[in-house]
């Protein structure tokens, strides 16, 4: 009776797991692909009229844009669209991977005046009036879990040996938009 008893309740829980599945499945359809229509969509973006773009946006503790009313989007949306989702990419456009400069720290060492300097994701060194400024700093090779594709246009020792003196820009939390390791082995927060 014992084994019939785990028996059951195991039966149970397939069951249940496999209606939760088959729930998340059916939920995650692509339904709202069917109804999005290019042509609709461009349209009211040509329809915005500037002076919708400074009414206010921010309401009940939320921030949202006035000029485009966008559906919510539920976690199972999201789950839906990573999942399902297809993108019809050639293999030209799968193979590519931007390039850096290249000898860009022996490049910098030369220039005088003013520049942007792609790193590498978000990250950007600016010089404007001999100021610097770094964008969402991450030299490492991942953030989180996925590896980076491109390798940083200059690595952390390059970096420091130009830049003594850097205000940093951080445009949102994420891992790969700030990176404690790069920011542990910047030369002036040691």
């Amino acid at each position: 009776m014992k084994h019939f008893k785990s028996f059951g309740s195991l039966i149970c829980m397939v069951l249940l797991t496999l209606l939760l599945f088959m729930l998340t499945i059916s939920s995650c359809s692509a339904r709202d692909k069917k109804n999005f229509s290019e042509n609709q969509w461009a349209l009211q973006v040509e329809q915005t009229k500037a002076e919708d773009l400074y009414f206010p946006h921010y309401k009940d503790k939320k921030f949202f844009a006035p000029w485009m009313k966008i559906k919510d989007k539920s976690f199972l949306d999201v789950l839906g669209w990573k999942l399902f989702s297809k993108s019809n990419y050639t293999k030209q456009e799968k193979a590519f991977l931007p390039r850096v400069i290249p000898d860009a720290a022996k490049r910098l060492k030369q220039t005088k005046g003013d520049f942007i300097l792609w790193i590498g994701h978000n990250t950007f060194l600016i010089r404007i009036d001999g100021v610097y400024w770094l964008t969402d700093p991450i030299f490492s090779k991942r953030a989180l879990l996925p590896a980076r594709l491109t390798r940083p246009a200059l690595t952390l020792k390059e970096f420091n040996d130009i830049v003594k003196d850097v205000n940093i820009v951080i445009s949102h939390n994420h891992y790969d938009h700030l990176d404690r390791p790069s920011m542990k082995q910047l030369a002036f927060f040691i």
